[in-house]
């Protein structure tokens, strides 16, 4: 028997760095973590009927031949994922609480099914835990901003959010502000964010704000008190969780309709959502777009922008090869510099030196190749302008892409859509085995393969030596669709 506990060791901890990697990915949502197992049901039957039926016998041979068959069993589950598990000091006290509970199972192999259950178990003495260090990481982040002498200036919308809130950061480096690194827009990654940096030379700060449900941008706007809203775009994101596109419009105009009387709020009204709403609020409204707001932009040519106010002509700026979706993320930034009192040659030069964020729409050159990293986008809009992109440049062109995420009552209208731009542009498109990979792979009868993952699809694109490029776009861990 102790034999046997000592092989049995092997799979446990196989199916605990599994379960770890959900619930990470699944961002420690222990309900997401159940769906996942709910929607994997087969993995857990072999080994409940393995360990009931020999391991519970006598037959020490037998015993030893199955208990090699079941580390064997969870070797061949588990998948290559494009995000391995990442050590924080939440993972590794749960790590800490898992192995005390899962000592019976050594000492009892036989209640090896078991195993998910007594795992789940420290995952809620964690959530517990977690709870209440939160609450002092978003106390002692509180208290900081609430001794911020400058404004406070918050970014939400269904996308466009991070992109937006770099972009204004560097058009506004002169002021020296404060924003949150990455795609940090929940109450503690804004939390950690504060409390991870010095406050007293930045004059502005600027927050992401993100939802994935209803009265998150509440809760938010009352920690974190902006007094400046930006809104970029709102679209059919997270529609899952919010079951409409309105109850999504609603949400985010929170961010607009918590402003003092005295706040500002910038919004994209070229987004049709957000130019019929009618807010809520007497703070003063600046709105910009193509085609409609008080600010208006107008690609000229392919390195020139024109910028009106109230249809007068107001900057001639040159840019080094921005897209519509990127000035429509600049925009905001440019207002907000106007309001500041920068000139026209101050935001000029910000503008040809700016930078993009890292995975979207990047463009890397190598050797032989050239690859537009879009990885971070997971909406349609996007998603066009992308292969807009990829028909322009030279070589075999080459997509990889699970399709489109969080969009449930959509996803077959949007990937019937995205399906008809990739055969305008794509010579070959790999499809990620996923929910959404398989609905938009109906739409091929040709030139499209379904992969089982990002890596599988890399490693066939490297077998081409020609010239190429290619278009990465929403790279996605594989477990996502379940959540």
């Amino acid at each position: 028997m102790l034999l046997i506990s000592i092989i049995i060791v092997f799979p446990i901890l196989i199916r605990i760095y599994h379960a770890l990697m959900i619930y990470q990915q699944s961002h420690y949502k222990i309900k997401s973590y159940l769906k996942y197992y709910a929607s994997n049901w087969y993995y857990l039957l072999i080994p409940l009927i393995t360990s009931i039926v020999f391991l519970k016998g006598d037959n020490l041979g037998i015993n030893l031949l199955f208990a090699i068959n079941l580390v064997l069993y969870e070797v061949s589950f588990i998948k290559i994922r494009k995000l391995p598990l990442k050590y924080t000091k939440r993972i590794i006290r749960l790590i800490l609480f898992i192995i005390l509970f899962s000592v019976p199972v050594l000492i009892y192999p036989f209640i090896y099914p078991f195993i998910n259950l007594i795992i789940i178990l420290p995952f809620f003495i964690s959530s517990l835990l977690e709870k209440i260090i939160n609450t002092k990481y978003l106390t002692k982040a509180v208290t900081k901003i609430n001794s911020f002498k400058g404004d406070i200036i918050a970014i939400t919308g269904s996308y466009g959010k991070t992109t937006t809130k770099v972009f204004t950061a560097q058009l506004l480096e002169e002021l020296n502000p404060f924003y949150t690194m990455k795609s940090y827009n929940t109450p503690m990654g804004i939390s950690k964010a504060i409390n991870n940096s010095e406050l007293d030379l930045a004059k502005i700060m600027i927050l992401e704000f993100g939802a994935t449900k209803l009265n998150n941008i509440s809760y938010l706007t009352k920690k974190f008190k902006p007094n400046i809203a930006i809104v970029t775009e709102i679209g059919p994101m997270h529609l899952n969780t919010f079951k409409s596109i309105e109850n999504i419009l609603f949400e985010k105009m929170k961010s607009v309709e918590s402003l003092k009387a005295d706040g500002l709020a910038i919004i994209n009204y070229e987004n049709e959502y957000l130019r019929q709403y009618e807010i809520k609020n007497t703070c003063k409204i600046i709105s910009y777009g193509i085609n409609y707001g008080e600010y208006r932009y107008n690609l000229v040519d392919e390195k020139t922008l024109i910028i009106t106010r109230n249809n007068k002509f107001l900057y001639k700026f040159v840019h080094t090869s921005l897209s519509s979706i990127d000035i429509s993320n600049l925009m905001p930034g440019i207002i907000l510099g106007i309001h500041y009192g920068m000139n026209g040659n101050e935001i000029g030069s910000r503008i040809l030196n700016i930078k993009k964020p890292k995975s979207r729409l990047e463009e890397k050159h190598f050797k032989n190749m050239t690859i537009l990293d879009d990885s971070f986008n997971a909406n349609l809009k996007g998603a066009l302008n992308a292969l807009d992109k990829l028909s322009m440049m030279i070589g075999i062109k080459y997509v990889i892409t699970p399709g489109i995420v969080e969009q449930d009552k959509l996803s077959k209208e949007n990937h019937l859509i995205l399906a008809k731009k990739m055969k305008e542009v794509a010579d070959i498109i790999f499809i990620i085995n996923s929910k959404t990979g398989r609905t938009l792979y109906k739409h091929f009868t040709k030139n499209a393969y379904l992969v089982n993952s990002f890596d599988d699809a890399f490693f066939l694109f490297n077998l081409d030596n020609r010239k190429r490029v290619l278009l990465i776009e929403n790279d996605l861990p594989d477990i996502y669709e379940y959540f």
